[in-house]
C-alpha cells in the first residue's frame, strides 16, 4: 500500500475498521508469551489519522484474564513504529494477541499493519 519510509514491504496486513468502536482482530499463538526479558511488543502501523491503537493480550481459553494497553498514533498516512510495554506481566498467561486500530472512533478508515514483534 505504501512501500515508503521505515517500511519497504510489499505485504502487509490490511484492515478496515468498522462502524464499531471496539472493532478488532486477533492472532492465537502457539505457548504464551513470556515478558521476562523481551517486554515489549512493537508494531509497524499506517493510520489514516492520528489517535489511539490498543493492544489487548489475552487468554484464549479465559476471556476473564487480559491486559490492554494503549498507545498513541502520532503520524498519520505513513508507517511509524509504535512499542508497548508489558513488563511484570505473568508468564504464559495470554497466547491471544488482538489489535484494535482506531480505537474509541467509529469508521476509523483503512489501516496497515506490520512486523508485529516481541522485543
Amino acid at each position: 500500500p505504501d512501500p515508503s519510509g521505515i517500511n519497504t514491504s510489499a505485504r502487509v496486513l490490511e484492515t478496515v475498521h468498522g462502524n464499531e468502536t471496539w472493532a478488532g482482530i486477533f492472532v492465537d499463538i502457539k505457548g504464551g508469551f513470556d515478558f521476562t526479558t523481551e517486554t515489549e511488543i512493537a508494531v509497524m502501523v499506517w493510520a489514516p489519522a492520528a489517535g489511539t491503537f490498543r493492544i489487548k493480550l489475552e487468554d484464549r481459553d479465559n476471556s476473564n484474564i487480559f491486559v490492554e494497553k494503549d498507545v498513541t498514533v502520532t503520524t498519520a498516512n505513513a508507517w511509524e513504529e509504535i512499542f508497548i510495554d508489558f513488563s511484570g506481566e505473568p508468564v504464559d498467561a495470554y497466547n491471544r494477541l488482538v489489535l484494535f486500530p482506531g480505537w474509541d472512533m467509529a469508521n476509523a478508515g483503512t489501516f496497515y499493519i506490520d512486523n508485529i514483534e516481541q522485543r
